[in-house]
């Protein structure tokens, strides 16, 4: 059921009266419903094509899978899905292959850096130890 409105105020004004009915019948509050709706959008943009790199997890994965159980939430949780794809990781494994079959360059593994202890004496007398 595809609608069309004159501008971006009557299609808001549609959705406000829309929602408000939706609110009132189900007794719940218009906000928590407003939010849902800004999420869905922003997902069915997010996910619109084949293949996306994203990876939904967190309260809101939870709340679409055990709905209406789940407790709400008020974020939205994405990661990359495949590390294949990602740029950092996909560097690092594909240098650590490298390395492991000889023909590229050589990786040393690097320690981690020492942290500096600095200490600022709270009295004109005490000293760090």
């Amino acid at each position: 059921m595809t609608r069309s409105y004159a501008n971006a105020a009557a299609f808001r004004q549609a959705l406000e009266t829309r929602l408000r009915n939706i609110a009132q019948q189900r007794g719940v509050q218009i906000h928590g419903l407003r939010l849902k709706v800004a999420i869905e959008r922003l997902l069915a943009r997010l996910f619109h094509e084949p293949n996306q790199p994203w990876l939904l997890k967190g309260g809101y994965a939870m709340e679409l899978r055990f709905r209406p159980k789940a407790r709400t939430t008020r974020d939205l949780d994405l990661t990359l899905g495949d590390p294949a794809r990602t740029g950092r990781r996909a560097r690092r494994r594909r240098r650590i292959q490298c390395g492991r079959q000889g023909g590229g360059p050589r990786i040393r593994p690097v320690p981690p850096r020492r942290r500096v202890r600095r200490c600022r004496p709270r009295w004109p007398r005490a000293s760090c130890r």
